[in-house]
């Protein structure tokens, strides 16, 4: 009998892993709710106190810190025969301190909408959940390809500036998730060229992009309506003249996994409503 299997992750590391593990502690948020979508809730141990999702299913999971903070005692303490990271919204020390540790860690980095597709299908594969991640990844590929196919008809393809944080403003360039989403669904990133993947801007760089929509997420900055007026007093901004300057869910554009089916249709609206 195979009791192991061996896996490359996302940092080209050969991983093995327990067939069908029954202890996942899991330091990403999109990646838990992921999980439990599979059908695990059984088996998944522990999650970061940002893990909220889906309510109330999640509470069964022992809290163990934030995802950049983990309480790595609290972790080894749950035993877990997998711990499933991401090498941007987790720290290397200390997936290494659980690696020596000998805990196995499966580490992720999904930077588009194709890369969260195959993510589905990985999680199914390295938790032998392979059939219902299946059904998932159909499910997701089937509105990609919708989306797709209203995206190819699009006459006019707004600029969008997508902004993370405030003081300073913080943007996203074409390496990230969020970039990816926007541009499938049928938006232009305005700030996709630039070197950093997370570019401090000012509101005068804001002013000459000219954006179509701003864009103002929940996450990771809780952008709220009352922030929308920093931007009024900039009429030379289309965004502003034609009120689109948008709070939106921040979960749906960065939350990779199973949440893309949800997180698609919603980005793909507010292009699809643009005139």
């Amino acid at each position: 009998m195979v009791l192991n299997h061996s896996f490359i992750d996302a940092r080209g590391i050969s991983v093995t892993l327990p067939c069908n593990p029954h202890r996942i502690v899991s330091l990403i948020c999109s990646i838990t709710e992921t999980l439990f979508a599979l059908g695990l809730e059984d088996r998944i141990a522990g999650r970061t106190n940002y893990c909220t999702r889906p309510m109330p299913q999640v509470e069964s999971a022992k809290k163990i810190g934030g995802p950049k903070n983990p309480d790595i005692e609290a972790i080894l303490a749950l035993n877990p025969d997998l711990v499933i990271a991401n090498i941007e919204e987790n720290e290397k020390n200390d997936i290494e301190r659980l690696e020596n540790e000998g805990i196995p860690v499966f580490v992720t980095y999904p930077r588009t909408v194709k890369d969260s597709l195959e993510l589905i299908r990985t999680l199914g594969l390295i938790t032998g959940k392979e059939h219902e991640a299946d059904a998932f990844y159909r499910k997701a590929e089937n509105v990609v390809h919708k989306i797709l196919k209203q995206v190819a008809s699009m006459q006019y393809r707004p600029n969008v500036a997508y902004l993370i944080w405030r003081e300073p403003y913080m943007a996203i360039n074409r390496d990230t998730y969020i970039h990816d989403m926007i541009t499938v669904c049928g938006g232009i990133n305005i700030y996709a060229e630039y070197p950093q993947r997370y570019p401090e801007i000012t509101i005068e760089d804001i002013v000459d992009a000219k954006p179509d929509i701003i864009f103002l997420p929940s996450e990771p900055f809780p952008f709220k309506k009352k922030h929308i007026k920093e931007f009024m007093r900039y009429r030379a901004i289309p965004a502003v003249r034609n009120n689109r300057v948008l709070t939106v869910n921040g979960e749906f554009f960065s939350w990779f996994g199973v949440r893309m089916i949800f997180g698609l249709p919603y980005v793909r609206k507010i292009f699809a409503d643009y005139k």
